[in-house]
C-alpha cells in the first residue's frame, strides 16, 4: 500500500492488523475520491463521489480514540469536525504506566492532502507510543515523515497527566496554548516549540505544572480560533463563560459549543478539534 510504502515498510512485520486493513481501505477510498474529481462528468459521478467522501469520513473515524479512559479521577470530553468530509486534525488519549496521555495534531491546510498525512501520524504513533520519552516519539514521527510531506507541516501538543503526583507534563511543538482553567481564573501555557517540518530540526518546549482537584484543561487546533476569536488568539473567556453557566460540567459546555459551531459552520474554514480534561 502507498501509505506504508511512503512511511518505509517494505516488510509489515508490525503487529497491528487493524492498522493494515484501515491503511487499506483509507488508501482506496481516497484514490478514487481524486480519481472521482478528475473525471467529474455527470451528476451520476457526483452521487458516487459524495458516496465516496462519505465512506473516507467513516473510516477516518478509525483514527480517533475508541476507549476514552474517564473514571471517577479523570474525565474527557471531546469533539472533532473536518472542514470538509476528511481532515488534517489527529488524536488520542489513552493509560499507561499510572499515566494518562494525550496527544492533540494539526497538519496544515484540510481536506484530502491533510488526512493523508493525519493517516500517516497515526500509523507512526501507534508504532512507536509505548516508548517512555515523549520527546522521543515526537522525534521519531518527525524523521518517519522526512521525505513525505513536502512543505507541510504538523503542530502539535502532548500532555501526559500524573495522578499520583498531581503533575502535568506539556510538550509542545508550534501548537496552540494550553489553558489551565481554575474556576474563574485561567492560566495561559503557550510553549515556543517548532512545529514538526522538514526544513528545520525537532525544538520541542517542555514544562511541568502542577494541577488540582477540579482543575480543567483546555486544547484546542486552530480552526476553533474563527468561531471564538480575539487578535487571532482564542478568547478564552468565552469558553469560561460557557463553563460557568454549566456549572464547569465538561460534558454540557461541550454539547453548547457543538451547538454554537453548527450554527455558524459556514464561517469555519478549518477543521476543528477541541479535548476538555477535568480533574476530579
Amino acid at each position: 500500500m502507498v501509505i506504508f510504502r511512503l512511511l518505509g515498510y517494505t516488510e509489515f512485520s508490525y503487529s497491528s492488523t487493524y492498522l493494515l486493513i484501515l491503511g487499506f481501505v483509507f488508501e482506496k477510498t481516497l484514490l478514487s475520491i481524486i480519481i472521482g474529481r478528475y473525471f467529474y462528468k455527470s451528476e451520476l459521478n457526483k452521487k458516487l463521489l459524495d458516496n465516496e467522501f462519505q465512506i473516507a469520513s467513516k473510516t477516518q473515524k478509525f483514527l480517533l480514540p475508541a476507549n476514552v479512559p474517564s473514571n471517577e479521577r479523570i474525565q474527557f470530553s471531546w469533539f472533532y469536525s473536518p472542514k470538509l468530509e476528511v481532515g488534517g486534525d489527529f488524536f488520542d488519549l489513552y493509560y499507561k504506566d499510572n499515566k494518562y496521555y494525550i496527544l492533540l495534531m494539526d497538519v496544515a491546510g484540510h481536506g484530502i492532502s491533510g488526512s493523508m498525512i493525519a493517516s500517516m501520524v497515526k500509523i507512526i504513533f501507534d508504532k512507536y507510543k509505548t516508548i517512555p520519552e515523549v520527546s522521543k516519539i515526537l522525534n521519531l514521527i518527525r524523521k518517519s515523515l522526512i521525505g513525505k510531506i513536502g512543505n507541510l507541516f504538523i503542530t502539535g501538543i502532548f500532555l501526559e497527566i500524573d495522578l499520583k503526583n498531581m503533575s502535568l507534563s506539556v510538550h509542545m511543538a508550534g501548537h496552540e496554548p494550553l489553558y489551565l482553567i481554575q474556576k474563574n481564573k485561567f492560566q495561559k501555557i503557550k510553549l515556543h516549540g517548532k512545529p514538526i517540518a522538514e526544513y528545520y530540526d525537532m525544538d520541542l518546549e517542555k514544562s511541568i505544572i502542577s494541577i488540582n482537584k477540579n482543575d480543567i484543561l483546555f486544547l484546542y487546533t486552530d480552526g476553533l480560533i474563527e468561531l471564538f476569536n480575539k487578535q487571532e488568539e482564542l478568547d478564552i473567556k468565552k469558553i469560561i463563560n460557557i463553563l460557568e453557566k454549566n456549572d464547569f460540567d465538561i460534558e454540557k459546555t461541550n454539547h453548547e459549543i457543538q451547538k454554537i459551531i453548527n450554527k455558524n459552520k459556514s464561517k469555519i474554514d478549518d477543521d476543528i478539534t477541541y479535548i476538555f480534561i477535568k480533574i476530579k
